[in-house]
């Protein structure tokens, strides 16, 4: 038996119908009213987080096929994702803080480990915004802008550091950078007002 979870629903399908999972998987989605991801799969009692539903063609079925998927509404994850971000997103603000008070006490030293930290960190939050704005699309209006911003910002920082010009760079970081963070978590409170209350 094939039980498929989502979102505090259950709904059992016979594998018999279906020669491989990818065909069972297609079907169900095709009744669901929203776009959903799957988030644990357990064939056997053999688990998988997060598999790749492109792999699911692969896995043929029997008739004593016993398999387990939980699925959530992709909309459910990136709210989810935002709620990260807005949990991310002050970290990241202070880290720009304390590098940019590095470089203009001309501590290079300690403040280029930190600028590349800090770099990280912004492509995983941009990331985790763009993967939200993907999903959510004209519901996110605030994300598309602010990526823009934050390549623009980017690009200004890039050519500071070029130059070695630390004060214009810690000057990026203080003001500009740490404005754009603010406008995130702006829109991410706008978007999901309960990640915005955690930010």
């Amino acid at each position: 038996m094939i039980r498929i979870c989502s979102e505090g629903r259950e709904s059992e399908l016979d594998p018999a119908r279906y020669r491989h999972l990818g065909a069972l998987f297609a079907d169900w989605q095709a009744t669901q009213t929203a776009r959903m991801v799957v988030r644990e799969l357990e064939i056997d009692g053999q688990r998988f987080e997060a598999p790749d539903p492109a792999l699911f063609a692969e896995i043929a079925l029997g008739p004593g096929s016993e398999i387990r998927i939980e699925a959530v509404s992709a909309r459910s994850v990136a709210l989810s994702s935002l709620e990260s971000a807005a949990e991310y997103a002050p970290r990241v603000r202070g880290a720009s803080l304390e590098t940019a008070r590095h470089f203009r006490s001309g501590r290079v030293d300690l403040a280029a480990p930190l600028l590349a930290e800090l770099v990280d960190a912004l492509v995983v939050l941009s990331g985790a915004l763009a993967a939200a704005r993907a999903e959510l699309g004209e519901a996110a209006p605030g994300l598309a802008a602010t990526r823009s911003e934050l390549d623009q910002c980017l690009s200004a920082l890039v050519a500071a550091h070029e130059r070695s010009d630390w004060i214009d760079l810690a000057d990026g970081l203080e003001y500009e950078l740490t404005a754009l963070l603010d406008a995130w978590a702006g829109a991410i409170a706008r978007i999901a007002p309960a990640a915005g209350a955690s930010a």
